[in-house]
């Protein structure tokens, strides 16, 4: 036996690299005939090629097919020891026989036109089946010695049973599917070695333990027919096989079938079932022959189940006649189980839930129920063998396209339905608790999610449930691999949550537990209360770190999915990575798209989110059909999110096709986020934060530092965000720097400023460049913020860590930082240049670093000597503004460094030649206004008329226009028209009051020039008890001053009481109160009157500055 494994052990080996070889070779070219090469619509230039492989197993010798698919093959018999395996192919087939020798019990190997010739040993027994694309021929031993045909032993069939053999549980749910996926192209199961009989006995109880892995029935329901009883006339049972044998209800647990007469092929005949196509009429065979479907297995027959050669006969006669067949819809195929059984309707009736309408099934209580979803396709099973009458369906724009299927002791219901949509079986009261199946394109919030419990001795995996059912057996439409189903007597109970293992995938379902095993000892057993996983045969169940449950796994279950990110070991990954590649290279490029999108979710749990993107972009480009399916949608869009990539996942994460769930929230949430949208993004990432704790550890590594930035970023107006950013740290299943760092911001957030100081500097420290450069600006803001380091010092630190991280947005923003804390101390030309230099560097980023550079350059050019600033100009005449109220600043701003380099002549021809260019009047009249002034104060009266007549402008701002109408007014009058520049004035109200003051104060017109500046003041004045800039006081004393001269004694006392409080103690308060002081009026007043005559003495002196504008002292 150990040889034989290991020869068995060999064999698988060889399979697995010969597939990885493909993989890597090419997209399935490499084991793929020239014909399916070609593609579908071109016609094969030549004969297929068939390849050969033989190995040695502990029972048996076996030959190994690989023909294309669709090429079906049957078995001849030559001889007493000769057999011809024949493949149907018009030009012949070419069979690649190689190097292989014959393996044990077989004589001879040798290549035919159309197929082979097999020569067995002595007494050796025969069997042949198809798996997918593999045809294999087994020569079993000879039976011990003292054995009959006919008499029944461990492994053989009772004598006399017929030549039937019924479903297995483990048979394939619905035919016409080619196998994908890792025992796809394995005749000897998943491990390379594993013998059908084992793998039944290891599937449990319910498994037949006898044929080569499927019977002869289960070849017919995967090929969508059954093989065919024919008979040569003349033979021994030429009568009997003229009739379709009776099905029966008991499995054959014997290994051989008894004897055929020669001439008689193997088949089943199926009893009419209400719901199914009519049989079709069966097609002439030659005699001798036993066909085979082109699907993925065939029956398996004795030594003396292959007929003998044909005997030619003479006469009339001497023509073979049909034999006789039957053909079962490749959608429903009855079990022997159901012989006898009236097919029972199925009523569509009316519901109060959402749909408004349910299907109502003839199952009452004790019968229980599972569903599931398995590609594109929703899947009800209930653990009762029951035919149905589907003929009320027909025509339903809901149930009509329903497929019902019956195996030995479970009846399956299929409905082609768009994901996420599902079959829901529940309970109805109303109908003697039968079952009611609605579709629901949302499945709801299971109300109580089952839950799993990994048991340590002996290994093993309990779901606990209510009310369990049955334990059912059958193979996984989309890798062929087996599927064990426990059903419930009771709804309401589902599998939220999808496991990977390196032994079994635990499925989601709406309904019980879904089980994929990818390994032949697995069972699945019903208890009290739970279901119950675990390994026979001496086997051990391999759980792994991927079954310990995170602590938010129960209120994950509770949320709407759309993902299926497998959470399993990196080796588990890359193992299933790599299968899925191989099912990539095989199947039909139109075919595809379900497989790229697993191994897209792969990728993306194995934490590679650009090869994520790729490969979901191949399903897009080649299957036009897959931009439809939510999931593969928002798998594209997480991978192009975590790539760093926010401005491609936007239009699959936004997408409308996506279902309104707590998922695409989340993802949509992680999506503003990375747009700068905390705040919005913030309480969404607190309520489906249970669904972050349950992703693989790799997607929570990309993921949770953002969201707890976010939940952190948004805190200031709802502090309870800060315990949803404690829970995602605390309960990670992974740690990285960049989480270590979000472990700081936290702290500082709570105000633990002394532990997020020491954080920082620890990962200052460290070898993760993102996280030290990160933490490096962090602590500098912190220290900055509690005093720790002043402005000059915190841009010393941020300037010695401007290069710890290169390239992106990060370095932006610090350098952004940086700039603006030397424009804050006062460097506003190094901020100058390091923004200069950033924009050189990122040009993507010149959208941001632009306007920074002109605010660095106006502040720049206002701090520096003339005649740096005039450079800085010269050498930046992109950056300075042309337009608006910014442009004119820089514009006035450089006028005024020319003017003080007394370069005025350059000045004025800057500000004419700017303003006639000026396309907007404000700025063309605030231009004209500068000019004027500056024509003014060189005393060009006529020039500062002239700029102002050529930059007139309507509809201007009120302080432009009173602006511009006293600068009119000043040329009007320094031209020698007093009058006229006195009314334009006037006509200004208060706002030309002061200059208006100054005229006729020049005309030595006191009273008009102190009526004038009071309207002036009276505008001007804060209210009391406000206190008085240089200004005002300045204002208010010329105005005394006025009032004095003129002799107005009354508005002198008005000052006087009005102003003088709040003019005492101050610049300009003492020749206030000597101006508005009461007159003297007897012998009391001399001390007062001896220091106005020593005021007056120095008046003409003091008053000249307030005539002039310039300082003042006391």
């Amino acid at each position: 036996m150990d040889g034989g494994a290991s020869r068995a052990g060999r064999v698988g080996l060889s399979l697995a690299l010969a597939a990885a070889v493909a993989v890597v070779s090419g997209p399935g070219e490499a084991h793929r005939p020239a014909a399916q090469r070609a593609g579908p619509e071109a016609a094969p230039a030549g004969p297929p090629r068939i390849g050969v492989r033989v190995g040695d197993h502990p029972t048996h010798g076996r030959v190994v097919f690989h023909a294309p698919p669709g090429l079906s093959y049957r078995i001849e018999r030559l001889g007493e020891h000769r057999l011809a395996v024949r493949f149907d192919a018009p030009a012949g087939v070419i069979l690649d026989l190689g190097r292989a020798r014959p393996p044990r019990n077989v004589a001879a190997l040798r290549a035919l036109g159309d197929g082979a010739e097999i020569t067995l040993r002595a007494g050796a027994r025969p069997r042949h089946f198809r798996l997918g694309r593999l045809v294999v021929v087994d020569a079993r031993d000879p039976r011990p010695p003292g054995r009959q045909p006919g008499a029944r032993a461990d492994g053989d069939a009772p004598a006399g049973a017929p030549a039937v053999a019924v479903p297995s549980p483990g048979t394939a749910m619905f035919p016409a599917r080619e196998a994908q996926g890792r025992d796809a192209d394995r005749p000897d199961g998943p491990e390379g070695a594993a013998q059908p009989n084992e793998r039944r006995e290891a599937l449990g109880p319910a498994a037949h333990a006898e044929g080569p892995g499927l019977a002869p029935a289960v070849a017919g329901e995967i090929a969508g027919t059954t093989p065919s009883a024919e008979t040569a006339p003349g033979s021994a049972g030429g009568a009997a096989a003229s009739t379709p044998v009776p099905a029966t209800s008991a499995p054959v647990p014997g290994g051989e079938p008894p004897p055929l007469p020669s001439g008689i092929g193997v088949g089943v005949a199926a009893p009419p079932v209400l719901g199914a196509a009519a049989p079709e009429a069966a097609q002439p065979r030659e005699a001798g022959a036993v066909a085979s479907p082109p699907s993925s297995a065939a029956s398996a027959i004795g030594s003396s189940d292959l007929p003998a050669p044909a005997t030619p006969a003479s006469g009339p006669t001497a023509r073979a006649q049909p034999a006789s067949e039957t053909r079962v819809p490749p959608h429903f195929l009855p079990a022997p189980p159901t012989v006898g059984r009236e097919a029972r309707p199925v009523r569509i009736v009316a519901d109060p839930a959402p749909s408004g309408r349910a299907l109502l099934l003839p199952f009452g209580p004790e019968v229980g129920a599972a569903a599931f979803r398995r590609g594109d396709a929703a899947v009800v099973v209930f653990d009762a063998a029951q035919p149905l009458d589907l003929g009320t369906l027909v025509g339903d724009p809901v149930f009509g396209a329903i497929e019902a299927r019956i195996t030995a002791d479970a009846t399956v219901l299929r409905l082609p339905l768009a994901a996420p949509g599902h079959l829901v079986p529940r309970r109805s009261a109303d109908h003697g608790q039968a079952w009611l199946v609605e579709m629901r394109q949302e499945a709801a919030p299971p109300a109580r999610p089952l839950a799993t419990e990994p048991e340590a001795e002996p290994p093993r995996l309990a779901v606990r449930a209510s009310q369990p059912g049955r334990s059912i057996v059958l193979a996984d439409p989309l890798t062929g691999a087996p599927l064990l189903v426990g059903t419930l007597r009771e709804d309401g109970q589902a599998m939220a949550l999808s496991r990977r293992g390196a032994q079994f995938d635990l499925l989601p379902s709406v309904l019980g537990v879904v089980v994929l095993a990818r390994s032949d000892a697995l069972v699945l057993r019903a208890g009290l209360d739970r279901f119950t996983l675990s390994a026979a045969g001496g086997a051990e169940l391999v759980l792994g770190e991927a079954w310990d449950a995170p602590a938010a796994a129960a209120e994950a279950a509770t949320m709407g999915r759309v993902l299926d990110l497998p959470v399993a070991p990196a080796e588990a990954l890359l193992e299933r990575l790599r299968h899925l590649q191989g099912a990539i290279a095989a199947a039909a490029p139109l075919a595809r798209a379900p497989l790229r999108r697993e191994a897209t979710e792969a990728l993306l749990a194995l934490g590679l989110a650009q090869e994520a993107q790729a490969m979901s972009a191949l399903a897009f480009q080649e299957d036009p059909r897959a931009v439809d399916d939510p999931r593969l949608l928002l798998a594209h869009g997480a991978a192009a999110l975590l790539a760093g990539r926010p401005a491609e996942a936007a239009s699959a994460i936004e997408d409308r096709r996506l279902p309104e769930v707590e998922e695409t929230e989340l993802w949509r949430a992680v999506l503003a986020a990375a747009r700068g949208a905390p705040e919005a993004a913030a309480p969404v990432l607190a309520g489906t934060a249970p669904l972050l704790l349950v992703y693989p550890g790799a997607v929570q590594a990309r993921l949770l530092p953002s969201a707890v930035e976010a939940l952190i970023g948004a805190a200031g107006q709802r502090p309870t965000l800060l315990g949803a950013a404690r829970r995602l740290l605390e309960e990670a299943a992974v740690e990285t720097p960049l989480l270590a760092l979000a472990q700081a911001r936290l702290a500082e957030a709570e105000g633990r400023t002394g532990e997020a100081l020491a954080a920082y500097d620890a990962l200052a420290r460290g070898r993760d460049r993102l996280a030290r450069a990160r933490a490096i600006h962090r602590a500098v803001e912190l220290r900055l913020a509690t005093g720790a380091l002043d402005p000059p010092g915190a841009a010393a630190a941020l300037e010695a860590a401007l290069f710890a991280w290169r390239g992106d947005a990060i370095e932006v923003g610090a350098r952004l930082r940086l700039a603006a804390l030397k424009r804050e101390i006062g460097d506003a030309e190094g901020a100058f240049a390091l923004l200069r230099e950033a924009e050189a560097q990122h040009p993507d980023h010149a959208g941001t670093l632009r306007p920074r550079l002109r605010e660095a350059l106006l502040a720049a050019m206002a701090q520096a000597p003339p005649l740096r600033a005039v450079a800085l100009a010269d050498a930046s005449q992109d950056l300075l503004p042309e337009a608006g109220e910014a442009g004119v600043a820089a514009l006035m701003l450089l006028a005024d460094r020319l003017i003080a380099l007394d370069l005025s002549d350059r000045a004025a021809r800057l500000l004419g030649v700017t303003a006639v260019r000026s396309l907007e009047s404000p700025a063309r009249a605030a231009l004209g206004a500068r000019l004027a002034a500056l024509r003014l104060d060189e005393g060009d009266f006529a020039g500062a008329l002239l700029a102002l007549g050529a930059t007139a402008a309507v509809g201007l701002p009120q302080s432009l226009t009173a602006e511009r109408e006293v600068l009119r007014a000043r040329a009007l009058a320094r031209g020698g028209d007093p009058q006229a520049a006195a009314a334009a004035l006037r006509r200004l109200g208060a706002a030309g009051a002061e200059a208006l003051a100054e005229l006729l104060a020049e005309a030595r017109d006191w009273p008009g020039a102190a009526a004038a500046l009071a309207v002036h003041v009276e505008n001007a004045l804060p209210a009391p008890p406000a206190p008085l800039s240089p200004e005002h006081r300045r204002a208010l004393a010329r105005l005394a001053a006025f009032a004095a001269l003129a002799g107005d004694e009354a508005r002198l006392a008005a000052l006087r009481a009005a102003h003088g409080p709040r003019m005492r103690n101050g610049p300009l308060g003492e020749a206030f109160a000597l101006l508005t002081a009461a007159p003297v009026r007897g012998l009391d007043d001399l001390p007062r009157l001896q220091r106005e005559l020593e005021a007056i003495r120095t008046l003409t002196s003091r008053l000249e500055p307030l005539r002039t504008g310039g300082p003042v002292t006391r």
